[in-house]
């Protein structure tokens, strides 16, 4: 037996195991290769699940109070740099709504994003896009805390989101098969 000898772990997060061999406090990776197979599989979880937790979050664990109240209560204001003639302000004021609202347009920029890469990862990603928003869309129709236009805007943009990502997929997909027929 060797006095150098290895010791190796596995890790069970893709099919095939991922090894690290363990040498005097000294890692290597055995393959790199598994290592993006675990970022693949990453990028392969819809980003609007996010917007969909949140809401789920916010509202469902959010007290007593009714949807609407808790989504309209207020997180800070601003003033306006105007006055009028009385000298009043205006204020602007940013609601819990309004938060996930922002929340779940940026996810949905990042899901745009996402679709025009082609690969495994993509195709999961447009399955599990597809339960995010029937997921949604039976939340929207048997829970009255969802019952609200906030949901219902992050409902859209999930559909938004499954459209998209397979109508901007089989673009991608045609651009590369032509691009791919020139230079064969």
């Amino acid at each position: 037996m060797q006095s150098n000898a290895f010791a190796a772990v596995y890790f069970c997060v893709t099919p095939e195991p991922f090894a690290v061999k363990l040498s005097q406090s000294r890692v290597r990776w055995e393959s790199l290769e598994n290592f993006r197979g675990i970022l693949m599989s990453l990028r392969s979880i819809p980003m609007m699940i996010i917007a969909f937790i949140v809401y789920n979050v916010v509202v469902l664990m959010g007290g007593g109070d009714t949807a609407d109240a808790i989504l309209r209560k207020v997180i800070f204001s601003l003033p306006s740099i105007r006055a009028d003639a009385a000298g009043a302000r205006a204020y602007w004021t940013f609601t819990w709504g309004d938060l996930i609202l922002l929340i779940t347009f940026l996810l949905l920029f990042v899901e745009i994003l996402k679709a025009t890469y082609t690969s495994t990862a993509s195709l999961l990603d447009h399955g599990f896009s597809m339960l995010v928003f029937i997921a949604c869309l039976v939340e929207f129709l048997l829970v009255d805390r969802a019952f609200t236009s906030v949901f219902f805007m992050i409902m859209v943009a999930t559909l938004i989101d499954v459209v998209a990502g397979y109508t901007i997929g089989i673009r991608v997909a045609r651009r590369d098969i032509g691009f791919g027929g020139l230079q064969g």
